[in-house]
């Protein structure tokens, strides 16, 4: 494959994290070493691959990006995520829409910034 296989962030607490991706997103995961743990797609495949590895707090106030943007095939999938999340008391931003996409955000237990955006009008 060419192209990016995974992006690695860092996390203060690995367990949080995996209960944010696996209990609030719904994504699939790969326990890799003690501090270390992967989620992705239904095979984990590279292309759809966040790792995280665990960090002193001190570390993580380091960051060099932004947020990450995660898709949904549909408006639909969007509203189920935010039901989640409401249901959950996970604050998020409301709808927005860029370049045609629907799309909020929130943030995990790192601070970090997770944009999710429906595909359904993705052309290209």
């Amino acid at each position: 494959m060419c192209g990016l296989r995974s992006i690695t962030l860092g996390t203060t607490n690995i367990e949080q994290t995996k209960h944010f991706m696996v209990d609030i997103l719904g994504l699939n995961c790969e326990e890799l070493l003690e501090n270390s743990i992967r989620f992705g797609d239904a095979d984990i495949s590279p292309g759809t691959r966040l790792q995280f590895i665990q960090v002193p707090s001190e570390q993580l106030e380091e960051s060099h990006f932004v947020g990450i943007g995660l898709r949904t095939p549909t408006d639909s999938g969007l509203e189920e995520y935010a039901e989640i999340l409401s249901n959950k008391d996970i604050p998020f931003t409301t709808v927005k829409e860029l370049n045609g996409n629907k799309y909020f955000s929130l943030e995990d237990n790192n601070g970090h910034i997770f944009s999710i955006y429906s595909n359904e009008n993705n052309y290209g």
